[in-house]
């Protein structure tokens, strides 16, 4: 059984209410395409398609009311593909315009700077002009307004989320369904964007933008590859002799990782080289961040005369920035990525870090940052799965957003690992507020569960606002 979303308005007479047009069941619609969507042609007037009829009622777009007409518009296939005054900001890959009119024609307009952000422009206008709502992943989350006639007014909207990357894991992404795109376009632009398109209509709406920065040094200096080819980066013991990890075994998971339980030497020139290659690879191809991760786990540091000289975890940091500085003149907008965990979770008392660099801060240890990273991002803990009642902070979601949107907050990535009839509410609040941070908790709670509830509504409000409530105390100024 499907569940059902607040109502949406349903086309009245102008005396009672001012429409420019309406959008129904008879309407003529009709959708094209214009720009360059690399492989990704058609993937988004299919979604819009499929959601329109299911929205209306239709078994095919046309019809003998009214024309319509869908101009779906990308600015370029790419990020890297924009003109440079449209990547001032990396916020602006993600931004789209709905433009509505009927003063000639009825015609609905989203542009969007790249593919994926026209999607976004899709998705928006669906739940925001007519009502469409994805509470959960699979059929029993798609809530179906009620009334199947909109009201559409002359309007143009503009939007681009304040958080760069937003990415949540423990989420299910693939729709089996759609298994067609190519792995890499022709010009490999849409090699980051393909997480996408090749989601579930449900992940589409999340908005996310899954670039982040997480443990990649593994990725950077894979144990049997540098073992052959680049000896000298593994880190040594205090006599001189290296440290060799264990390659991974097939099956090891993060949860038996001694293949990562190392740094490379960080001092010795080969491995900033080594870095820097990737690095410009990564941005070549649109990437907005280089990940400089360090591995997890516990991890052996390099005792060369080098890094002692150095000290820890000066050594990481020194290298974070040689890497940096080397790729800024190129890639001035794009940042490279340091994971704040673990053994370089405090930094160096006089470290200034080039302001290209974005350091992804794990854990509660965010004041002592303030000073040192130009640019910030969080790395939190939002998990569901494990919990016997839902694990909905209210208060701390509330109080870390504003904390996030004071200092300009421009990553944010979560373990989520959802529990859906806990975790849905949870979920849809981080999302919406990942583009706008001004929003209310509650509000958005209240709006949630009448848009997924319906009737019911107020009942699951009651409900997780008791859930919510053994959190509280964990609300704490001055803390994130």
């Amino acid at each position: 059984m499907r569940m059902i979303a607040m109502l949406v308005l349903a086309c009245v007479p102008a005396s009672t209410i001012r429409a420019d047009f309406c959008l129904q069941p008879d309407s003529d619609i009709r959708i094209r395409e214009e720009g360059d969507f690399d492989t990704a042609r058609g993937w988004l007037t299919a979604l819009l398609e499929r959601n329109l009829l299911r929205i209306l009622g239709k078994e095919r777009l046309s019809g003998t009311g009214t024309a319509t007409e869908f101009v779906l518009r990308t600015e370029a296939a790419g990020w890297r593909q924009l003109p440079e005054a449209s990547r001032q900001r990396m916020t602006q890959s993600d931004a789209y315009r709905i433009i509505i009119e009927s003063q000639t024609t009825h015609r609905v307009t989203i542009i969007g700077k790249t593919p994926v952000a026209t999607g976004y422009g899709v998705l928006a206008f669906l739940e925001e002009e007519l009502g469409m709502h994805w509470a959960l992943p699979g059929e029993l989350g798609v809530c179906l307004p009620k009334h199947r006639s909109f009201s559409l007014d002359d309007k143009t909207v503009e939007k681009e989320p304040w958080v760069v990357a937003r990415a949540l894991s423990g989420l299910l992404l693939r729709d089996e369904q759609q298994d067609n795109l190519p792995v890499r376009s022709r010009s490999g632009v849409l090699q980051e964007q393909r997480g996408f398109f090749l989601a579930s209509d449900y992940f589409k709406s999340l908005r996310l933008h899954g670039q982040s920065v997480t443990h990649n040094m593994i990725h950077l200096f894979p144990v049997a590859e540098s073992l052959e080819h680049r000896p000298e980066i593994f880190p040594k013991r205090a006599d001189g002799t290296p440290f060799i990890p264990q390659p991974k075994r097939k099956g090891e998971g993060s949860s038996k990782n001694a293949y990562q339980a190392w740094h490379p030497c960080y001092t010795d020139p080969a491995t900033v080289r080594r870095a820097i290659a990737p690095g410009r690879e990564q941005f070549d191809q649109g990437r907005l961040f280089f990940s400089l991760g360090v591995n997890d786990g516990k991890r052996f540091q390099c005792q060369c005369q080098r890094c002692r000289a150095v000290g820890w975890p000066n050594s990481y940091y020194q290298f974070v920035t040689e890497v940096a500085e080397a790729l800024r003149p190129d890639y001035p907008a794009q940042m490279v990525g340091v994971l704040a965990y673990g053994d370089v979770g405090i930094p160096p008392r006089d470290l200034q870090l080039p302001p290209n660099v974005l350091v992804n801060i794990a854990g509660v240890r965010k004041s002592v940052w303030q000073d040192k990273a130009p640019n910030m991002g969080t790395y939190e803990y939002i998990y569901g799965a494990g919990f016997v009642i839902p694990n909905l902070p209210l208060d701390v979601i509330q109080q870390n957003f504003r904390y996030y949107q004071r200092h300009r907050l421009k990553m944010y990535r979560a373990e989520s690992y959802p529990l859906w009839a806990f975790d849905a509410p949870k979920v849809y609040i981080i999302r919406k507020l990942l583009w706008d941070p001004d929003q209310d908790v509650r509000t958005l709670l209240r709006a949630f569960c009448d848009r997924t509830f319906g009737e019911a509504g107020s009942d699951l409000v009651r409900f997780y606002e008791h859930a919510s409530s053994w959190r509280k105390s964990d609300a704490r100024q001055g803390e994130w």
